[in-house]
């Protein structure tokens, strides 16, 4: 097997990254329901009570259903609203085989999920896309560790499962202003863009490049 000498661990996002989401596909599944735009509700999940508090953990996915329901005064089961709520996520493409070569290639690498989530669309996700458990480490996820990124519980968190410097990873966001953040860390970070940009980074810390 192919060894590299830098890298030591790599970080993942979840979102935008291993899988791609679409908010509009909620709104559509509620279509008629008052005013419920991908707008809106990416604004309710980033700026309510409700929506932190079910990314940190600190509600059930039944007092969630509860706020939602209530916020956008919509009518709709609870079983209902979390088929459109788990149904947002599509495969990024490539992203399976290159997690899934790196993890058969460079076995000694902890690959280690860093990801803002909430336990529904966790565990839909690990059900659909066996990716994660068959090649990943860890999982650092914010309704577990009660943060959202950027803050310092998660980075530390991870950085102490991948039992190594920060200088030895990886870590790949769609989002710069996290990617940013984790670099005040010195954690290696770079903006994720696309499958192939992220193959390319890869090759630039020494993966695959024999």
């Amino acid at each position: 097997m192919s060894e590299c000498k830098q890298l030591k661990s790599l970080f993942f996002d979840l979102g935008k990254v291993i899988v791609d989401f679409d908010l509009s596909s909620i709104v559509r599944g509620l279509s008629g329901q008052g005013v419920f735009t991908p707008e809106l509700f990416h604004e309710f999940m980033t700026n309510s009570e409700a929506g932190r508090d079910y990314m940190e953990g600190r509600i059930s996915s039944e007092t969630f259903y509860s706020k939602v329901v209530g916020h956008f005064k919509i009518s709709i089961s609870y079983s209902g609203f979390y088929d459109l709520w788990n149904g947002i996520f599509t495969p990024n493409p490539g992203m399976d085989a290159l997690i899934r070569k790196i993890s058969r290639t460079y076995p000694d690498i902890r690959l280690i999920l860093v990801s803002d989530t909430n336990e529904q669309h966790f565990e839909f996700i690990r059900k659909n896309y066996p990716v994660l458990d068959e090649c990943f480490d860890h999982y650092v996820l914010s309704y577990r560790i009660g943060k959202l990124k950027p803050s310092k519980e998660i980075y530390s968190a991870a950085i102490k499962l991948a039992g190594c410097l920060p200088e030895k990873i990886l870590y790949t966001d769609d989002r710069l202003d996290l990617i940013d953040a984790s670099r005040q860390f010195g954690i290696n970070s770079v903006q994720f863009t696309g499958c192939g940009q992220l193959t390319e980074t890869l090759r630039e810390h020494g993966l695959f490049n024999v």
